[in-house]
């Protein structure tokens, strides 16, 4: 294995032109066996899911690219985490949606600073189902908008939302109040006494006036 190392470490061989000499396809073909047998040791080292990533990759220098850029420092285990808590968030009802956004925002920057580039579809998505009607019209106007923006607009929408959840518990506490007062009037009817008999009593049948 270790006489396969300049596979990774040397510069690749390209494929000779017509006008090489022998050597240069000798080394072009024994620099292919190597590549390949190389492969074949990263691709089985791999996990199944990683296999599938890589298993379509022509050399073993194209798959340590790739692997250097899903497991580098500086990407991808900060990549993982953010993506993580991307895909994992999910805005609860009644909270506020600036604050939510502003946390939102802050991971989308973080990724990237990792030129990994994300849009507005993560936060929709995200979204709970009061905010269904939002998202339908945003993408029957195909809207194109910044996260900034993107902020502004919800916290309208929330804002026009809470309003109209107020006006309609108002309706409803202003109809109970109605129907209440309503059965109050109805039962004082009914035990009431007309003003014409006030002073009369019944007595077997005939009236009997009270002076």
């Amino acid at each position: 294995m270790e006489a396969l190392g300049y596979i990774l470490e040397t510069q690749e061989i390209e494929l000779p032109g017509g006008d090489a000499t022998s050597d240069q396809h000798d080394a072009y073909d024994q620099w292919s066996v190597d590549d390949m047998k190389v492969r074949c040791y990263m691709l089985a080292s791999m996990s199944n899911e990683l296999q599938k990533q890589h298993e379509n990759m022509k050399s073993s220098r194209e798959i340590l690219k790739n692997l250097r850029k899903l497991y580098g420092n500086n990407s991808r285990t900060a990549q993982y985490e953010i993506l993580k808590e991307l895909f994992r968030a999910r805005m609860q009802e009644g909270i506020e949606v600036a604050a939510y956004m502003q946390k939102m925002i802050r991971l989308i920057q973080q990724l990237d600073k990792l030129e990994f580039q994300m849009d507005v579809d993560l936060v929709l998505w995200s979204l709970p189902d009061s905010f269904s009607g939002f998202i339908v019209n945003f993408h029957m106007n195909k809207l194109s908008c910044s996260l900034f923006e993107l902020l502004n607009m919800l916290v309208t929408a929330q804002n026009a939302m809470n309003n109209k959840r107020k006006d309609k518990e108002f309706i409803l506490v202003a109809g109970t109040s109605s129907n209440k007062t309503g059965k109050k009037k109805k039962k004082s009817k009914k035990g009431s006494v007309p003003q014409q008999l006030v002073g009369v009593t019944k007595k077997k049948g005939k009236a009997k006036i009270v002076f």
